[in-house]
């Protein structure tokens, strides 16, 4: 086919050389060309087995309750997992379920000998990280391929009218695709056609998240809620303008005796942690960082200088405010709800669908500026009882949408079943 010459013979060449062109000056991107290779099989591991594709870490995170359901309906099934992004290829090392973690091959013939490695029974891509040779080659060598965790958004560009014929070269070999709404489920009908079965399954997302609730906790931050002045605030994978409209609503709210807050930058570097430091050091707070923090030492804002313990911070909150949500895009809500705590956020949160419907459901605040949140976080003070009651709104959603992974796993390991 004419799609399949341009991609492999075209597409793919021009990207790998833009690829290590831009690794030149971007290290992320260097580790990824650096670290492929194609998958391993163990001497040990016998029969097909089940091929995952995450993008990335967060997809991998949905994943994993999918896998672990998969290997209770089909034990000894062998499991592969392929990654787009560094992020999640090294985060995932070590995953006791899985026989191998690689990235992706893009290269025909690389993509073959991984499919000659692994002889998949089954192919398992995650959310939206649909790649067509990918798909291609599992169609011409009857591998069936599931999409799950399947989401389209309305102004997504795989369904523009420009790239939708394209997309349908790919999407309509699907074998079955599980949306995680109804609204996604009608949209993927557009690039899939009438001969893939669509169906609602969910969004096992929130079955990792309550997982993650379940599992022991490390301990990094029980001493340091010893010296916190209550009630105590999360303000959880944030950027600068977060904390400016943190520190301004903190401040109308009466200050360093009102509150403690747990600071947790997006990424934690040295150029925003000292950002942080200077920015409520000037307001009087007393700032420390985790890291330098003595047992039972005061302190008015803690910057957590470590990352992969946000969700454990949630633990000890009384009230949260998500991050991304003054600069354009909200991070994760469902993390504090499993924790059943009132959770506020700024302007910008649409692009969150479960923010958008815990917000209808009276399970979350969105404030417009640092005034409203300034008077969000009065009310919770005044009325504690008020606070706790949105809290386990906040958790009664995320509770009520758990059990996408096993429906999920139903499908999968009808597939992957010996046959």
């Amino acid at each position: 086919m004419l799609s399949q010459a341009l991609y492999f013979g075209l597409a793919i060449p021009l990207a790998d050389l833009l690829m290590r062109g831009m690794a030149l000056r971007d290290p992320k991107l260097k580790r990824a060309l650096r670290g492929r290779r194609l998958p391993v099989r163990m001497d040990d591991v016998a029969g097909p087995g089940v091929w995952f594709h995450v993008s990335s870490l967060g997809e991998f995170e949905q994943a994993r309750p999918v896998i672990e359901a998969v290997r209770r309906r089909v034990p000894g099934a062998p499991v592969w997992v392929s990654f787009s992004s560094p992020s999640g290829l090294e985060h995932s090392r070590g995953y006791p379920h899985a026989v191998d973690t690689f990235y992706l091959p893009f290269r025909r013939a690389h993509l073959r000998r991984a499919f000659d490695v692994i002889a998949p029974r089954v192919i398992v891509i995650i959310r939206y990280d649909l790649w067509p040779g990918l798909v291609w080659e599992a169609a011409a060598r009857m591998v069936p391929v599931v999409l799950a965790d399947a989401t389209l958004g309305p102004d997504s560009l795989r369904a523009h009218p420009l790239v939708r014929p394209f997309q349908r070269t790919f999407y309509r070999h699907l074998t079955h695709v599980l949306a995680v709404t109804e609204d996604d489920a009608d949209r993927l009908r557009g690039l899939c056609g009438p001969s893939v079965p669509i169906e609602v399954a969910g969004d096992s997302r929130f079955d990792r998240v309550w997982e993650r609730t379940r599992a022991p906790c490390s301990g990094a931050l029980d001493h340091a809620a010893e010296g916190a002045t209550r009630p105590l605030l999360v303000a959880g994978s944030t950027y600068e303008p977060e904390e400016r409209a943190l520190a301004e609503a903190l401040t109308m709210l009466g200050g360093p005796s009102e509150a403690s807050v747990i600071l947790v930058p997006h990424e934690p570097t040295e150029e925003r942690l000292s950002f942080a430091e200077e920015l409520f050091g000037r307001l009087g707070w007393g700032v420390t960082r985790l890291s330098r923090l003595t047992p039972g030492q005061p302190w008015g804002v803690l910057l957590l200088d470590r990352v992969g313990i946000l969700a454990e911070c949630y633990r000890h909150a009384d009230w949260v405010f998500v991050g991304g949500s003054f600069k354009g895009k909200v991070h994760n809500v469902m993390e504090p709800a499993a924790w059943g705590k009132p959770i506020v956020v700024g302007p910008h949160y649409r692009n969150s669908p479960e923010a958008v419907q815990m917000r209808r459901e009276g399970a979350l605040r969105a404030v417009a500026d640092p005034a409203e949140l300034a008077s969000v976080l009065r009310s919770w003070k005044e009325d504690p009882g008020g606070a706790i009651t949105q809290g386990q709104r906040a958790r009664d959603f995320l509770l009520a949408r758990r059990g996408a992974s096993e429906r999920i796993a139903e499908v999968i390991a009808a597939l992957a079943a010996p046959r």
